[in-house]
């Protein structure tokens, strides 16, 4: 519509046909109408600059006759409504002309001004609705050509898969005459399904079928061979179509095709796994270059240990020992570390829960005593046993009992408590005197830990990896204002 007026370009060569439309559509001043008396001339306005809201089409011309008249116009300009103009009523030419796309259509001897100006108005507007419907379903075709999406229906009456075009070319076959693509669930298993992953095709089909009430909806992955021998990682959802006895009648979904996704997250994976390696044989290597020379120290600090040396040189060497004590201390760690996260798999024995707590203890002793500490072990049961890596557990206690002596007080009781249920043992360790440091607290179960508090980090991240290695678990936090507390629970 142009400067407030519907242009009709009205192709009719009877001229007191034409004369009759005019007048009646002149009677309403919105309308502005130009008038062809032959297809070619009409086709000539619908190459020039003109613009037409509509076309008023009489079927038999000097030049053109019946459905085939309709054809080149619509042709030329799929985009403009035609209204076919007949002179009698004749209903196989007018269908013909409805299904290949007219708007609609006018027995000339039966036309008011009423009922002109309507068909014209609404088949307009029907128009402008198809284009708009066209324009989204072609945006929505390119999303999901983008999105590698496919459509996909099955009927479970029938018992047949239903492709379109798009996803029957998808599987590597080539387009027939077919409007539908219909397969059965075993035919399409067989040609397409990657072997491996039918069962998961299989139980997908058992589970559809068994569920009732129409909020049924899933999404699952599996893989298919396409004709041409590429494999295809595939996404699918589902939803059901119910029927009046909450039994699906069908169900229809979207498939995605996730190839390159999956390729790209397997090589993120293998590149984390390479960084992973390589900072696992870095620290393994730094941790063995720092263990040589430290045995050395070692050495050397025992030998003038035992000889007779003046308090200040005693002084000196008893800060020495501790340096390198710690050092070691953290050298073993950091080779454990590497140990706990290159897929080590942990040697199951059944041993005393107590009895292993109590040899940590005796290696601890000097570090006990030094700060006048009493351990207290609570009423348990001293028989327990626990089945697990008898080694690995031995260290995690090791650095338990580091964190807790390094964060006591001096004359400080440490109580260590041991019971159990009918499915796992629990560990706990209590210190009612000091808290355990916020920034530990908030980090222990990242290696980011290490960094903020690095010898006792380091020893608290490796007590988590020994639990994860035995599905137990930690749990370790101020209880109250001051007591530092650890609990532990294994399964049994």
């Amino acid at each position: 519509m142009k400067n407030g007026k519907t242009t009709i370009l009205l192709i009719e060569d009877v001229e007191i046909d034409a004369a009759l439309i005019i007048e009646r559509l002149s009677i309403k001043r919105h309308f502005r109408t130009v008038i062809a008396q032959s297809l070619q001339e009409g086709l000539d306005y619908l190459s020039g600059d003109e613009y037409f809201d509509a076309i008023l089409l009489d079927l038999t011309l000097p030049d053109s006759e019946g459905a085939d008249t309709f054809k080149s116009i619509h042709q030329k300009v799929p985009h403009i409504p035609i209204i076919i103009l007949t002179g009698v009523d004749d209903d196989q030419i007018v269908l013909q002309t409805l299904k290949s796309g007219a708007q609609d259509y006018l027995i000339k001897g039966q036309v008011n001004n009423h009922l002109l100006e309507k068909t014209i108005r609404y088949a307009i507007e029907r128009k402008q609705f198809e284009e708009a419907l066209l324009k989204s379903k072609a945006q929505l075709d390119q999303a999901m050509d983008v999105a590698q999406l496919y459509l996909w229906e099955y009927d479970v009456k029938e018992r047949n898969f239903i492709f379109n075009e798009k996803l029957w070319a998808f599987l590597g076959n080539e387009a027939n005459e077919q409007s539908d693509y219909k397969l059965k669930p075993e035919e399409y298993a067989e040609i397409y399904v990657y072997p491996k992953d039918r069962h998961v095709f299989e139980n997908i089909l058992k589970e559809a079928y068994a569920h009732e009430g129409s909020d049924y909806s899933s999404q699952f992955e599996y893989r298919i061979v396409r004709r041409d021998g590429q494999v295809r990682h595939l996404l699918v959802r589902v939803k059901a179509k119910m029927g009046t006895n909450s039994k699906p009648t069908g169900f229809f979904g979207i498939i995605q095709d996730i190839t390159e996704r999956k390729i790209e997250i397997q090589k993120s994976f293998e590149a984390l796994n390479q960084v992973d390696s390589a900072k696992t044989e870095f620290l393994y290597f730094i941790s063995q270059e720092i263990r040589t020379p430290l045995n050395g120290v070692v050495s050397a600090v025992s030998l003038i240990k035992n000889q007779e040396n003046s308090a200040a040189v005693r002084d000196l060497v008893e800060t020495l020992d501790k340096s390198v004590s710690n050092l070691e201390s953290f050298t073993n760690n950091a080779v454990l570390y590497t140990k706990l996260t290159n897929n080590y798999v942990p040697e199951l024995t059944e041993f005393k829960i107590k009895g292993l707590i109590q040899f940590a203890l005796l290696e601890k002793e000097n570090s006990i005593n030094e700060k006048d500490i009493r351990i207290h072990f609570e009423e348990s049961q001293s028989d327990l046993l626990l089945r697990g890596d008898k080694d690995l557990l031995y260290k995690l206690f090791l650095n338990i009992l580091d964190i807790f002596i390094s964060n006591s007080s001096f004359h400080n009781n440490i109580r260590i408590g041991i019971t159990d249920d009918t499915e796992k043992i629990c560990c706990s360790f209590y210190d009612s005197k000091n808290r355990f440091p916020d920034d530990l607290l908030k980090s222990y179960t990242s290696v980011t830990g290490i960094y903020q508090n690095c010898q006792m980090g380091l020893s608290l991240y490796i007590v988590k990896l020994i639990t994860d290695k035995h599905k137990g678990e930690l749990n370790i936090f101020n209880d109250g204002d001051s007591m530092a507390t650890a609990i532990f629970h294994f399964p049994k």
